[in-house]
């Protein structure tokens, strides 16, 4: 029961940090750069044909999107 309760607060925690991040990518997109070149590269990909999605990128470039969010979350 416990664990129910923790993990529904994780998922509401998760949910608001997600608009708040989505957020930010809307309004404040030079705050983003590594993330919104990685969305430029994929939305071309997907023009052409091919399915992309963030797994395609080497673990450095993830580290990269997480440390912006991150920065971005703290402000």
């Amino acid at each position: 029961m416990k664990e129910d309760i923790l993990m529904m607060m994780i998922r509401n925690l998760g949910s608001d940090f997600e608009d708040v991040i989505a957020t930010g990518l809307e309004e404040q997109k030079e705050l983003f750069p590594y993330c919104m070149a990685c969305v430029n590269f994929i939305y071309e990909l997907k023009v052409q044909g091919i399915n992309a999605n963030l797994n395609y990128f080497s673990e450095l470039v993830r580290s990269e999107l997480y440390e912006e969010c991150k920065r971005y979350l703290v402000r």
